[in-house]
C-alpha cells in the first residue's frame, strides 16, 4: 500500500529535530520527511527533502507550494519554531521568523491537508522574572494566541510546552531538565493520537505548569 503521509520539520537545525530524525519509525510511517530551514541545514543529509534559508515572510507561500503539488496527501507538522534565546528585537528579519508561528496556526487549523501540527513553546515564557527579553515575550504571545483562538474547537492543531532538554542545559534549568531523546520519541507518538490538548511534562515542572495554567482558567 503507497502511503501519502508526509512528515514537515520546520526548523530543521533544532537539536531536537536531529533527535528526531534518528529514529527509524519515520521511514515507517511516512512517505517523505521535509525539513524547512532558515539558514543553511547543518546536519546530515540523508533521504529528506531540505529546503532552506527560507525567509520568514514567504513561510505561508512554501506551504501552500508543498500542499498544492500533492493535494491527496495529508501532513504531520512539527513547528520548532524557536528564535535564539539571544535574540535582537532590531533584527527585523529574525523578528519576523519567530512570529509566523502566530501565521501558521491560523492557516493549518483551516488547510485540509494538515493532518496534525505541534507547535513547541517553552517552560520558560511561564517563569517570572526570569531571563526576561524578546525569546520570553515572543513565546508568551505564541501560547496566547494558541489558548485564545486554536484551542477551541480544534483537533488538528496542538501547543507542547517544552521542559528544559538536556544536554545543554546549564544553571538552574539543570534541576528540571528532561532529554531530548526522550522528547523526540513523545511528539512522533503524539502525531497518532486524536487528542486536543496541551502537551507537557509529567514531572515536577509539569505539575506546576498545570497549576499555572488551571489558576488562569486554561483548559488542558
Amino acid at each position: 500500500m503507497r502511503l501519502y503521509k508526509k512528515l514537515i520539520l520546520l526548523g530543521g537545525n533544532s537539536s531536537l529535530v536531529e533527535n528526531i530524525l534518528k529514529y527509524g519509525s519515520i521511514r515507517k510511517d511516512y512517505s517523505e520527511t521535509i525539513l524547512l530551514c532558515h539558514r543553511n541545514f547543518k546536519g546530515i543529509k540523508n533521504d529528506s527533502t531540505i529546503i532552506e534559508n527560507i525567509n520568514p515572510i514567504n513561510v505561508l507561500e512554501i506551504f501552500t507550494n508543498i500542499f498544492d503539488l500533492n493535494p491527496e496527501n495529508k501532513y504531520d507538522i512539527l513547528v520548532s519554531n524557536t528564535p535564539t534565546k539571544n535574540l535582537d528585537i532590531k533584527n527585523n528579519l529574525m523578528l519576523e521568523w519567530s512570529l509566523s508561528s502566530l501565521k501558521l496556526m491560523n492557516f493549518f487549523k483551516s488547510s485540509n491537508n494538515v493532518n496534525k501540527a505541534i507547535f513547541l513553546g517553552s517552560v520558560i515564557s511561564f517563569i517570572p522574572f526570569y531571563k526576561n527579553g524578546a525569546y520570553k515575550s515572543i513565546k508568551k504571545i505564541e501560547f496566547i494566541l494558541y489558548s485564545e483562538l486554536i484551542h477551541k474547537n480544534n483537533k488538528k492543531v496542538i501547543f507542547c510546552i517544552l521542559p528544559p532538554l538536556s544536554p545543554g542545559i546549564r544553571g538552574l534549568g539543570k534541576l528540571f531538565a528532561e532529554p531530548k531523546s526522550y522528547w523526540a520519541k513523545k511528539l512522533l507518538s503524539e502525531f497518532n493520537t486524536k487528542e486536543n490538548k496541551i502537551i507537557m511534562s509529567s514531572k515536577l515542572i509539569g505539575i506546576i505548569l498545570k497549576i499555572i495554567l488551571a489558576l488562569r482558567k486554561i483548559k488542558l
